[in-house]
């Protein structure tokens, strides 16, 4: 019977009302994907702020001198005035376990070696390693293995230039993906020690592959090739986004406008988006990362083989949201 049944209003991860007809596998494969993107999942919740946020917190640690409990931090050789040495180690060792000041329980290090630095009068460059050592947060798997890849900084028309290249194989992401490939970025725009504002950045993706195993998904999902472009309109906080990506479940393209002149970004497409073989319809889709991860309004509308659902998300932080 509940194949037969078709609108589902989401309340938690296994609760669900249905009142009118949506293809019950449609529903599905929706239910799937929108709870493993927007972290609906409570177990996937529990990861807290996940690798980058304890990364960054990690180096704020090393750059206020080294030292400390927790982590242990360490540079070699010790910094000191503007020139670099040819080569700089940072070390953040947790140990079996400790506390950090945020509360958070962590265990696990991290070694990054930065090798063939050179300083320009409008530059910089060098490669890196890092190495991550079952870094956890809470019992949760942030990271573990090898990164390997390069930077540089330099002039270009319209501002400052960022070039990132990172590779790894078999790295293990989260406590449920592991990740392999390389990604190349690019951004033009102001870039300070506070922090950096791009007027276009570019993502470029070479083979990568995210194989997973989360509760309801499992398998192993490639990206060959593509790129996704972001560009600044005008001074505004207005954003155009174009993905075109070619990947192993079918080609992604889509076109869409981020406003983000509030404290939320708004994101709707400018025209029907491909994502595999679904179509996808996107309109005021509200996003607001210091209130809520889940969305806060807006609606997408999915179409495949003829079958059509609206996805709708209400103004509350409560991570439910309704198939029609």
């Amino acid at each position: 019977m509940a194949g037969l049944i078709g609108c589902a209003v989401r309340t938690a991860p296994t609760e669900m009302s249905q009142v009118e007809y949506v293809p019950q596998a449609l529903q599905d494969d929706l239910r799937t994907y929108i709870d493993l993107i927007f972290g609906l999942l409570p177990q996937l919740q529990a990861s807290g702020p996940g690798l980058l946020g304890e990364i960054t917190e990690i180096f704020s640690a090393i750059l206020a001198g080294g030292g400390g409990v927790c982590p242990t931090a360490t540079v070699y050789p010790p910094i000191t005035g503007l020139n670099l040495p040819s080569q700089i180690t940072l070390t953040a060792d947790y140990g079996a376990g400790c506390v950090t000041t945020s509360g958070a329980n962590m265990s696990g290090s991290l070694v990054v070696t930065v090798s063939n630095i050179a300083q320009t009068f409008s530059g910089l460059s060098a490669n890196f390693v890092i190495t991550i050592n079952n870094l956890a947060r809470d019992g949760m798997v942030l990271g573990n293995g090898v990164i390997t890849g390069s930077v540089s900084l330099g002039q270009a028309a319209g501002g400052q230039l960022l070039q990132l290249t990172i590779s790894t194989n078999g790295f293990q992401a989260s406590q449920y993906a592991t990740i392999s490939g390389t990604v190349f970025l690019e951004g033009v725009g102001e870039i300070g020690l506070s922090g950096a504002t791009f007027d276009t950045f570019t993502v470029s993706i070479d083979n990568f592959t995210v194989a997973y195993n989360a509760f309801l998904i499992s398998g192993a999902y490639t990206i060959f090739n593509g790129a996704v472009t972001t560009q600044r309109q005008g001074a505004s906080e207005i954003f155009i986004v174009d993905v075109n990506l070619n990947t192993s479940s079918g080609p992604i393209t889509a076109n869409a406008i981020v406003d983000s002149t509030t404290s939320q970004s708004i994101i709707s497409t400018t025209s029907t988006a491909v994502i595999n073989n679904y179509t996808v319809d996107i309109t005021s889709l509200v996003l607001d990362a210091n209130a809520c991860i889940y969305p806060l309004g807006g609606t997408i509308v999915v179409t495949r083989g003829g079958e059509t659902a609206v996805v709708s998300f209400p103004p509350t932080c409560t991570g439910t949201y309704s198939i029609f």
